[in-house]
């Protein structure tokens, strides 16, 4: 098990191919199984140097790191974040934002539910997807919810 300390990677493909540039990230309390968000910001920002490999997408892992895309219908998934009894979940979907930091009023500057499906010791399921707010101003990032 790593130190405190140490800084070790969880995941940098999926179905051997490069993630993005893996962003958000939510540990359940319940059974350690992680959600994230992983879109191609680092090519926008010249992170990464040569193509995307993979769509922009929310993945999640079981209790076994067994990887898979929750969410694939999104511009560019951003912040997320879970409420307290972890059945439901909340995408930041932030496509609004250009590589200049202008901002694209022709896509989604939004945050969405999901409701949470889970059975112990296999993949959770995304479902219900909802539009929570528009966001009016500014480019929305990070959430918190408690």
């Amino acid at each position: 098990m790593p130190s405190q300390c140490s800084v070790f990677r969880i995941v940098t493909h999926y179905n051997n191919l490069s993630l993005n540039s893996a962003n958000d990230v939510i540990i359940s309390c319940n059974d350690q199984s992680m959600c994230f968000t992983d879109s191609q910001y680092g090519f926008m920002q010249i992170f990464h140097y040569c193509q995307p490999q993979l769509d922009n997408n929310v993945y999640g892992s079981d209790i076994n790191e067994d990887f898979q895309i929750l969410v694939n219908n999104l511009v560019k998934p951003d912040g997320i974040g879970v409420n307290p009894e972890e059945t439901i979940l909340y995408v930041i979907d932030n496509g609004c934002a250009v590589a200049n930091g202008s901002i694209n009023s022709h896509v989604p500057r939004v945050i969405y539910s999901h409701q949470i499906y889970r059975q112990p010791y296999k993949h959770i399921h995304f479902y219900n997807k909802r539009l929570l707010t528009p966001v009016q101003s500014r480019i929305p990032d990070e959430i918190k919810v408690d």
